[in-house]
Protein backbone atom coordinates (compact mmCIF):
# COMPACT_ATOMS: atom_id res chain seq x y z
CA UNK A 1 0.00 0.00 0.00
CA UNK A 2 1.45 3.37 -1.04
CA UNK A 3 0.81 5.18 2.25
CA UNK A 4 2.90 2.59 4.15
CA UNK A 5 5.78 2.66 1.67
CA UNK A 6 7.96 5.21 3.45
CA UNK A 7 7.01 4.02 6.93
CA UNK A 8 8.42 0.58 6.11
CA UNK A 9 11.39 2.01 4.14
CA UNK A 10 12.47 5.32 5.76
CA UNK A 11 15.43 5.65 3.39
CA UNK A 12 12.90 6.12 0.56
CA UNK A 13 11.28 9.19 2.12
CA UNK A 14 13.41 11.86 0.45
CA UNK A 15 13.68 10.23 -3.00
CA UNK A 16 9.93 9.47 -2.99
CA UNK A 17 9.20 13.08 -1.99
CA UNK A 18 11.50 14.27 -4.80
CA UNK A 19 9.62 12.25 -7.44
CA UNK A 20 6.13 13.06 -6.14
CA UNK A 21 6.96 16.78 -5.99
CA UNK A 22 7.24 16.74 -9.79
CA UNK A 23 3.48 16.15 -9.95
CA UNK A 24 2.57 19.23 -7.88
CA UNK A 25 1.58 21.24 -10.98
CA UNK A 26 0.36 18.46 -13.28
CA UNK A 27 -0.85 14.92 -12.67
CA UNK A 28 0.57 13.35 -15.84
CA UNK A 29 4.08 13.60 -17.25
CA UNK A 30 6.13 11.80 -19.86
CA UNK A 31 8.29 9.17 -18.15
CA UNK A 32 11.50 10.54 -19.67
CA UNK A 33 10.61 13.97 -18.27
CA UNK A 34 10.00 12.52 -14.79
CA UNK A 35 13.35 10.70 -14.84
CA UNK A 36 15.23 13.76 -16.15
CA UNK A 37 13.67 16.24 -13.72
CA UNK A 38 14.11 13.87 -10.77
CA UNK A 39 17.73 13.34 -11.81
CA UNK A 40 18.37 17.10 -11.72
CA UNK A 41 17.11 17.31 -8.13
CA UNK A 42 18.56 13.96 -7.01
CA UNK A 43 20.92 13.83 -4.03
CA UNK A 44 23.99 11.61 -3.95
CA UNK A 45 22.74 10.37 -0.57
CA UNK A 46 19.74 8.62 -2.17
CA UNK A 47 20.46 4.91 -2.37
CA UNK A 48 18.22 4.30 -5.40
CA UNK A 49 18.23 5.75 -8.91
CA UNK A 50 15.24 7.85 -10.06
CA UNK A 51 14.03 5.08 -12.41
CA UNK A 52 14.04 2.59 -9.53
CA UNK A 53 12.05 4.88 -7.25
CA UNK A 54 9.54 5.49 -10.05
CA UNK A 55 9.14 1.71 -10.45
CA UNK A 56 8.63 1.33 -6.69
CA UNK A 57 5.94 4.02 -6.76
CA UNK A 58 4.21 2.36 -9.73
CA UNK A 59 4.29 -1.08 -8.03
CA UNK A 60 2.81 0.43 -4.86
CA UNK A 61 0.02 2.30 -6.63
CA UNK A 62 1.25 5.85 -6.00
CA UNK A 63 1.89 6.33 -9.71
CA UNK A 64 0.40 4.61 -12.73
CA UNK A 65 2.26 4.09 -15.99
CA UNK A 66 0.44 4.01 -19.32
CA UNK A 67 1.98 3.12 -22.67
CA UNK A 68 0.22 4.28 -25.81
CA UNK A 69 0.86 3.44 -29.44
CA UNK A 70 -0.46 6.03 -31.88
CA UNK A 71 -2.62 7.39 -29.09
CA UNK A 72 -4.15 4.02 -28.16
CA UNK A 73 -3.47 2.38 -24.76
CA UNK A 74 -1.09 -0.56 -24.97
CA UNK A 75 -1.15 -3.36 -22.40
CA UNK A 76 2.45 -4.42 -22.05
CA UNK A 77 5.94 -3.09 -21.59
CA UNK A 78 8.28 -1.15 -23.84
CA UNK A 79 10.09 -4.43 -24.45
CA UNK A 80 6.78 -5.97 -25.58
CA UNK A 81 6.29 -3.10 -28.03
CA UNK A 82 9.77 -3.63 -29.48
CA UNK A 83 8.99 -7.32 -30.07
CA UNK A 84 5.42 -6.75 -31.28
CA UNK A 85 5.58 -7.21 -35.07
CA UNK A 86 2.12 -5.69 -35.49
CA UNK A 87 3.45 -2.28 -34.47
CA UNK A 88 5.15 -0.39 -37.30
CA UNK A 89 8.58 1.10 -36.65
CA UNK A 90 7.26 4.62 -37.27
CA UNK A 91 4.47 4.26 -34.66
CA UNK A 92 4.21 7.04 -32.07
CA UNK A 93 4.96 5.36 -28.73
CA UNK A 94 4.37 7.37 -25.56
CA UNK A 95 5.15 6.38 -21.97
CA UNK A 96 3.33 8.53 -19.45
CA UNK A 97 3.26 8.49 -15.65
CA UNK A 98 0.29 9.78 -13.66
CA UNK A 99 -0.18 10.53 -9.98
CA UNK A 100 -2.93 8.48 -8.31
CA UNK A 101 -5.10 9.33 -5.31
CA UNK A 102 -2.84 7.04 -3.26
CA UNK A 103 0.14 9.04 -4.54
CA UNK A 104 -1.49 12.31 -3.46
CA UNK A 105 -2.14 10.81 -0.01
CA UNK A 106 1.45 9.58 0.22
CA UNK A 107 2.83 12.99 -0.80
CA UNK A 108 0.66 14.70 1.83
CA UNK A 109 1.73 12.23 4.53
CA UNK A 110 5.44 12.89 3.99
CA UNK A 111 5.19 16.64 3.48
CA UNK A 112 7.64 18.09 6.06
CA UNK A 113 5.17 20.75 7.21
CA UNK A 114 2.66 17.98 7.97
CA UNK A 115 5.19 15.68 9.64
CA UNK A 116 6.54 18.54 11.78
CA UNK A 117 3.00 19.42 12.91
CA UNK A 118 2.46 15.75 13.74
CA UNK A 119 5.69 15.59 15.75
CA UNK A 120 4.87 18.71 17.77
CA UNK A 121 1.30 17.51 18.38
CA UNK A 122 2.45 14.04 19.44
CA UNK A 123 5.24 15.33 21.73
CA UNK A 124 4.10 18.70 23.10
CA UNK A 125 6.24 18.19 26.22
CA UNK A 126 9.38 18.53 24.04
CA UNK A 127 8.18 21.60 22.12
CA UNK A 128 10.52 24.02 23.91
CA UNK A 129 13.60 21.83 23.44
CA UNK A 130 12.68 21.17 19.79
CA UNK A 131 12.49 24.96 19.34
CA UNK A 132 15.96 25.39 20.88
CA UNK A 133 17.41 22.77 18.51
CA UNK A 134 15.71 24.31 15.48
CA UNK A 135 16.90 27.80 16.45
CA UNK A 136 20.54 26.72 16.80
CA UNK A 137 20.32 24.81 13.49
CA UNK A 138 18.79 27.86 11.78
CA UNK A 139 22.09 29.78 12.06
CA UNK A 140 23.66 30.61 8.70
CA UNK A 141 26.52 28.17 9.32
CA UNK A 142 24.22 25.48 10.72
CA UNK A 143 25.21 23.76 13.94
CA UNK A 144 27.70 21.16 15.06
CA UNK A 145 26.53 18.11 16.94
CA UNK A 146 28.02 19.61 20.10
CA UNK A 147 26.08 22.85 19.60
CA UNK A 148 22.85 20.87 19.16
CA UNK A 149 23.56 18.82 22.30
CA UNK A 150 24.26 22.01 24.24
CA UNK A 151 20.98 23.49 22.99
CA UNK A 152 19.12 20.38 24.12
CA UNK A 153 20.65 20.46 27.58
CA UNK A 154 20.72 24.27 27.99
CA UNK A 155 18.26 24.01 30.87
CA UNK A 156 19.54 20.73 32.30
CA UNK A 157 18.69 17.16 31.40
CA UNK A 158 15.53 16.70 29.36
CA UNK A 159 13.08 14.35 31.05
CA UNK A 160 10.28 12.32 29.46
CA UNK A 161 6.74 12.50 30.90
CA UNK A 162 7.58 9.19 32.63
CA UNK A 163 10.54 10.82 34.39
CA UNK A 164 13.31 9.19 32.32
CA UNK A 165 16.23 11.13 30.87
CA UNK A 166 15.95 11.88 27.15
CA UNK A 167 19.24 12.08 25.30
CA UNK A 168 19.94 14.66 22.57
CA UNK A 169 20.21 11.96 19.87
CA UNK A 170 16.59 10.92 20.44
CA UNK A 171 15.39 14.48 19.86
CA UNK A 172 17.68 15.00 16.87
CA UNK A 173 16.44 11.75 15.30
CA UNK A 174 12.81 12.82 15.83
CA UNK A 175 13.42 16.19 14.17
CA UNK A 176 15.39 14.68 11.29
CA UNK A 177 12.74 12.01 10.63
CA UNK A 178 10.00 14.66 10.64
CA UNK A 179 11.98 16.79 8.17
CA UNK A 180 12.78 19.64 10.57
CA UNK A 181 16.57 19.34 10.42
CA UNK A 182 19.02 17.77 8.01
CA UNK A 183 22.74 17.05 7.87
CA UNK A 184 24.94 18.42 5.08
CA UNK A 185 28.23 18.70 6.94
CA UNK A 186 26.42 20.69 9.63
CA UNK A 187 22.97 20.33 11.18
CA UNK A 188 20.61 22.76 9.46
CA UNK A 189 16.98 23.67 10.04
CA UNK A 190 14.87 23.02 6.97
CA UNK A 191 12.26 25.49 5.75
CA UNK A 192 9.61 23.30 7.40
CA UNK A 193 11.60 23.31 10.63
CA UNK A 194 11.84 27.09 10.58
CA UNK A 195 8.12 27.43 9.88
CA UNK A 196 7.29 25.09 12.77
CA UNK A 197 8.79 27.50 15.29
CA UNK A 198 7.89 30.79 13.58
Amino acid sequence: MAIDLVEHNPMLKKPVACVLALFAETETLDRATVEAQAGEAWSESYSQAPATVIEILVRNGALVEQLTVDGQPYDGTLEDIQRDESIPLEADVADSISLTEAGRDLAASIDPDFTMRQLLAARPHYREVFARVLNVCAADAGATRQAVEEAVEAQGNVMSPEGKRVYPQFLMDALETAGGIEWDGAWRATDAGRRAIA
